[in-house]
């Protein structure tokens, strides 16, 4: 029934919807987690990479290993930021956090999220190279179903358990096969590199900052 505000309550897609119901792409993964596409990807021509947050434009990439509400923003209404991510070129897919103490439930929710605007950046046409979250081995068959093999991808050690990581990565490596795969963080990285020949590191904003202290004879 139309009222004299209903107006009010239309909106269209890619606007804010905290659902983002409108769309739903064909469903290959456990849990109905949206396919990734197996688009060609390009190489960043280099490592300058901004928080989602922070960029304005700059010629870079974008990553999305900030906190959890700061990306809400890019789910909540995405159709806001197309314009700004389209200068990037890079943009790392959205981390939202499946922590091993939430219930699972939510865990399938934060890893769906981080999926499906995955394939809502690929479908704008950027250059994407997903972030594949997951957590414990609870979470590997739904994190893992629904990706190409052989693509670019991108992982964070910063603020990561340990354990969990390496474990992650190497189930990651072992399913998904990927042929580069960039790391947000320098932690891990002899572990790491024993694991896979084709990492590369991304300094964060801090390890930036100790690099800096150790230059200044401070550290």
């Amino acid at each position: 029934m139309e009222t004299r505000s209903s107006h009010n309550f239309n909106y269209t897609f890619g606007t804010r919807n905290y659902l983002q119901d409108e769309r739903l792409f064909e469903l290959g993964g456990v849990f109905d987690m949206p396919n990734i596409l197996d688009l060609p990807q390009t190489e960043p021509p280099n490592l300058d990479f901004y928080p989602f947050h922070a960029y304005k434009g700059e010629l870079g990439g974008v990553h999305f290993f900030i906190d959890d509400y700061l990306q809400n923003r890019v789910w909540n209404c995405p159709k806001r930021y197309y314009a700004k991510l389209a200068k990037a070129h890079t943009v790392f897919t959205p981390d939202f956090s499946p922590y091993t103490d939430y219930p699972m439930a939510l865990q399938i929710y934060q890893i769906y999220r981080s999926r499906y605007i995955t394939r809502l950046f690929q479908e704008q046409g950027f250059n994407v190279i997903p972030y594949i979250n997951y957590n414990d081995a609870r979470t590997y068959e739904m994190a893992f179903s629904g990706v190409p093999k052989g693509k670019m991808l991108a992982m964070a050690t910063q603020g990561r358990d340990k354990d969990l990581t390496l474990q992650g990565t190497k189930e990651l490596l072992k399913i998904l096969q990927p042929s580069k795969v960039f790391v947000y963080g320098l932690k891990m990285q002899n572990e790491l590199n024993e694991l896979f020949n084709n990492f590369i590191y991304i300094p964060t904003f801090w390890d930036l900052k100790r690099q800096k202290y150790k230059r200044n004879g401070k550290g």
